[in-house]
């Protein structure tokens, strides 16, 4: 019996009658698209239509009519519609001549139901009125043609849609297919839009998705098939368009429309110009900022919680949270015109990775102005867990990053540079972008150039010079740690850093009228027990021409000393002492080390090597002063080229100077037994010398006065500070005892 009620049902859904339901009107208008489906319910094989006008054709296994009709002539007509298994029906077809305004993008569209999607309507006439009637369930259309929703129901729906308010109309179809359960979810959380000349992405949002594809992009939109990012900019606004994307998995397909509406600004209007996609990850700072071709303000909306714009910079900044922020985020920009409030919009493809336990986080930095020409060097700077390597993606070519974190690289074009960076170690990763505006130099004023790393050890005495080319009349500088000194005059930084870490400095060299910027990095490094500690760096003050002898102190007086760039003609010995005659006026900065018990002190110092003045004195002694506490210490400074006066800076306050005849006079006592760097100048009418020379204690109680000089120092040329340095002498004495040079 079962069998016998089976075949019965075969045979009544074998035989089920197929109908054409519609439909019985339609209208299209003269030279616009037109698109009309034939409705049947059965099963068919092959569709036919007779009595066509010109301009419109059938596809006879999808029974869609398409075309742009030529002519009204005969309208309205009437067309016999047939199916297979169905009795014909008749469609009376109305053309219309083409009015003021008609929607000039009418088609066949496929949406899964459920699928938010978004279809823009499109119109040639200068203020369209957009209508529609027929829309599927779940969509609904705006004043400027946007149909926009999730249609519930499927079927194939034949919409008329107008751009004069009904006045003349054309047709199109929109076919909503069933979604196949495990298939993936397509979502639109935010609308995007674009602006013509400006940078745009955004992601197709769909869950449990393996693949994406899209048809009807135009050839500025391209799709990441595997992320589904699409991005591009457009080359003309064209009101906008329409593209059919799908994300499937294993289990099949979901389909969807996204609409990107596009607008044509003027040539005063601005136009946004920074890269529209964004990588961050959970715990590492973003600071990223929005740059448009003229002057603007700023909107944003969907920015992630965690994240703030600034209206007025245009600056996004923020942490995304760890545990809640990782996801894909479509961020729809506005650039306003601040003088006519026209808005520009674009949208940003925002994607935040999920934080891993144990592996670095990015701390932010601030995006620093760069300039063309100029070199550049920024620490990448973390947090959490240690990084074991760093790299970065700079579609400019410009930048590189060593092993330590540290980028560099001089940009050769103005424009906006934005780098993906990314720090790692065994346990995961960490990135962000860090995003800088490259500008042309500033023609006329000082361009900064190399040295703009330095490295010192954490209480290690340390000094360097800014340098730059061209005329320079001072300097700005920000971030440099407190306890490092910047003169903003000559650009000498000098300090003995206490805090261990990377700073990022941001310079400007200046000639009063203009200036040009760039970066630099100051690193302090940790300084563990055992470790010595330089006590000296300079500045230093030398003479081209005249020999020169300083000695290298560290805390304990028992390290091995190297040294790289020292200025040519002077030679460094392992015990720390540096002799020679410098052959070349320069601004040096030797990289001074220190080892004792296979421990590394690290600093830089400076040389300052001058031009010997013709028929200023030079200063021939004595080498090195010696006093003894409590008891009376004089001494007389020698000079050549009968020098008519003297100064000597660093003096403690028991020292006296007859600044006639160079005669130092004094007692010490024992709470002044230190050693002491005196600056030495002697002048006569054709300029001044400089040297310097040190004054150093004997064991107390000792017997001998004042003035005693010391073997291997006495009578060398000296330099000092100032204006026409001629030279140096530095003697350093540990505890009580003085040191002989070899």
């Amino acid at each position: 019996m079962f069998r016998l009620l089976l075949l019965l049902a075969c045979i009544v859904g074998l035989s089920a009658a197929v109908s054409i339901d519609g439909p019985s009107t339609a209208r299209a208008i003269v030279g616009v698209p037109f698109t009309c489906a034939i409705l049947t319910s059965g099963s068919v094989t092959a569709y036919t239509a007779s009595g066509l006008p010109a301009g419109l054709t059938l596809d006879s296994a999808s029974g869609r009519i398409t075309g742009t009709p030529t002519t009204a002539t005969g309208s309205p007509f009437t067309i016999n519609l047939g199916a297979t298994g169905a009795t014909g029906i008749p469609l009376t077809l109305t053309v219309d001549v083409a009015g003021t305004g008609s929607v000039s993008n009418a088609g066949y569209v496929s949406i899964t139901e459920n699928a938010p999607s978004s279809i823009q309507l499109l119109s040639a006439t200068a203020a369209p009125t957009f209508s529609e009637i027929g829309l599927p369930s779940g969509l609904s259309i705006d004043a400027v043609g946007l149909i926009t929703g999730a249609p519930g129901l499927v079927g194939t729906y034949n919409v008329e849609i107008s751009a004069d308010s009904g006045t003349t109309a054309t047709t199109m179809v929109i076919g909503v297919t069933i979604r196949s359960s495990g298939v993936p979810v397509l979502a639109l959380p935010v609308q995007p839009q674009a602006t013509a000349g400006a940078p745009f992405a955004c992601w197709i949002h769909a869950t449990d998705a393996t693949n994406f594809s899209a048809t009807g992009q135009p050839g500025w939109l391209i799709l990441d098939a595997a992320t589904g990012l699409l991005s591009g900019t457009p080359t003309s606004g064209l009101g906008g368009v329409n593209v059919s994307v799908a994300a499937s998995n294993a289990f099949g397909t979901c389909t969807g429309i996204i609409a990107i509406p596009i607008t044509t600004p003027g040539a005063s209007d601005p136009v946004f110009r920074s890269p529209a996609v964004l990588l961050a990850t959970e715990g590492s700072g973003v600071v990223w900022r929005a740059i448009a071709t003229q002057n603007a303000t700023w909107s944003a909306g969907s920015v992630p919680a965690a994240l703030t714009l600034d209206i007025s910079s245009g600056e996004l900044t923020g942490i995304p949270a760890i545990g809640g922020t990782a996801g894909l985020y479509n961020m729809l920009l506005s650039a306003i015109n601040p003088t006519t409030l026209s808005t520009f919009n674009t949208t940003l493809a925002l994607r935040v990775l999920p934080a891993v336990m144990l592996a670095p986080t990015i701390t932010a930095i601030a995006p620093p102005p760069l300039t063309v020409s100029v070199p550049a060097v920024i620490a990448m700077q973390t947090a959490d867990g240690v990084p074991t390597s760093y790299s970065l993606v700079d579609s400019s070519g410009t930048f590189t990053v060593d092993s330590t974190g540290l980028i560099s690289g001089t940009p050769t074009i103005a424009g906006i540079v934005t780098l993906q960076l990314t720090a790692r170690n065994s346990a995961g990763s960490a990135t962000t972008p860090l995003q800088t505006m490259v500008l042309a130099a500033t023609t006329g004023a000082p361009l900064p150039i190399a040295p703009l790393q330095w490295t010192v050890t954490n209480g290690s005495a340390f000094a360097a010079s800014l340098l730059a080319t061209g005329t320079l009349t001072g300097w700005s500088i920000n971030g440099l740690p407190t306890d490092v000194d910047p003169d903003l005059t000559t650009g000498r930084l000098i300090g003995r850093p206490t805090t261990t870490g990377r700073s990022n400095v941001l310079l400007s060299a200046s000639n009063g009228a203009a200036s040009n910027q760039t970066h630099a990095v100051l690193t302090v490094t940790d300084n563990p027990a055992g470790m010595p500690q330089i006590r000296d760096a300079g500045p230093w003050f030398l003479t081209v021409g005249q020999a020169a002898t300083l000695v290298l102190i560290d805390n304990s007086g028992t390290s091995r000393w190297s040294a790289t760039s020292l200025p040519a003609g002077l030679s460094l010995g392992s015990n720390g002492v540096i002799r020679g005659t410098p052959t070349a006026a320069a601004l040096a900065q030797p990289i001074l080390r220190a080892t004792r018990s296979g421990k590394t002190a690290q600093t830089t110092a400076l040389m300052s090597l001058t031009t010997a003045i013709s028929g200023a004195p030079v200063i021939t002694g004595p080498g090195s002063l010696t006093a003894t506490a409590d008891q009376a210490f004089t001494a007389t400074l020698i000079a050549t080229g009968s020098p008519v006066g003297w100064t000597v800076t660093g003096r403690p306050i028991w020292l006296s100077l007859d600044p006639a005849t160079g005669t130092l006079s004094g007692t010490p006592t024992t709470t002044d037994v230190a050693t002491t760097v005196l600056q030495v100048a002697a002048f006569n009418a054709s300029g001044t010398s400089n040297t310097t020379m040190v004054l150093s204690f004997g064991p107390l109680g000792g017997g001998g006065g004042g003035g005693t000089t010391t073997d291997g120092v006495s009578g060398v040329s000296g330099g000092g500070c100032g204006a026409g340095a001629a030279g140096l002498v530095v003697l350093g004495l540990l505890g009580w005892r003085r040191r002989r040079l070899p």
